[in-house]
């Protein structure tokens, strides 16, 4: 009994070992925001994506500081706070996030002409949206064969 107890505490020990390599820092990760727009201002939302963060990404994208984006819509709500505009921005790997900004500077300067431009930009697309949620994530294959 006490040589099951002792095998049993040994692969419960082994457990955080083994989850903690399932994380695979090769693997993409991507930035998870979840957003809910405020009311009457889904037009200007809807234009400023199209206008400025959508270009800005694709510039991103083509010199290879992000993997993809995607943008995703949630048009049933929980409550008054939920979420109702989601972005998802994929980067290579979690080594891709060390000096981001130093990469991603220059491409946002050259889409919105000056930096003043870009923080005016920036702080009118706050007011105009909440963050609910924002999250990293990885993807995870629980097979070791796939």
């Amino acid at each position: 009994m006490l040589r099951l107890s002792t095998l049993a505490l040994a692969a419960l020990l082994a457990l955080p070992a083994a989850d903690a390599s399932a994380q695979q820092p090769n693997t993409t990760v991507s930035r998870v925001t979840l957003y809910r727009v405020l009311p009457a201002q889904r037009a200007v939302f809807d234009k400023d994506m199209r206008e400025n963060l959508i270009p800005v990404w694709e510039a991103e994208k083509k010199a290879g500081v992000i993997v993809d984006y995607a943008v995703f819509t949630k048009n049933v709500r929980d409550s008054e706070n939920d979420w109702n505009v989601g972005v998802n921005i994929t980067y290579a790997n979690w080594a891709t996030l060390d000096g981001l900004q130093a990469r991603i500077g220059p491409i946002t300067l050259k889409h919105y002409g000056s930096a003043e431009r870009r923080t005016s930009m920036g702080d009118a697309r706050n007011a105009m949206r909440v963050t609910v949620s924002s999250t990293w994530l990885n993807p995870y294959n629980p097979n070791p064969n796939p």
